[in-house]
């Protein structure tokens, strides 16, 4: 993305994320379907020896690897963003930020969490269907002073 991942293009680094987990996904299950495909005419070791070029098996070890992490990364990320409605840095570092503490008892709350669907819609940009469904979408930079906050991580 080539950005710091913020507010503006956290949408952006969700869908590369959940696009990504996707392709691989489906990169090694046509790769498994034609190995086992072959498994019923050849062995295992003939078909990773002799039928396979060694670059197509690299990059079967490769994916695999990779799709573990995307997938556990992207999983993360979905969890933050549409169940708990939070970034990673509210996430890890919310108990110095005023907002999440509530005025009265002192106690942590989240003012983001909303109806998981509207988390959602948010946290992939789809604000036009957001719009459909009568939600309207919060300028959180507008509500929150950036100093009063900046105070709150002092303290």
């Amino acid at each position: 993305l080539n950005a710091c991942i913020g507010g503006r293009n956290y949408f952006y680094f969700l869908r590369v994320l959940t696009l990504g987990t996707i392709a691989l996904m489906i990169w090694m299950y046509t790769a498994l379907h034609l190995i086992f495909g072959d498994l019923e005419q050849y062995s295992i070791k003939y078909l990773l020896t002799q039928v396979y070029d060694p670059w197509f098996i690299y990059m079967l070890i490769l994916t695999t690897f990779n799709a573990v992490w995307v997938a556990l990364m992207t999983s993360f990320h979905l969890i933050n963003a549409v169940f708990l409605g939070v970034t990673l840095n509210e996430r890890l570092t919310g108990f110095r930020y005023s907002y999440f503490r509530d005025e009265n008892t002192g106690k942590h709350t989240n003012p983001f969490g909303r109806q998981k669907f509207k988390n959602f819609l948010e946290a992939f940009g789809l604000f036009r269907l957001m719009s459909m469904c009568r939600y309207t979408r919060i300028d959180w930079s507008q509500v929150y002073d950036i100093n009063q906050i900046n105070e709150a991580k002092i303290n």
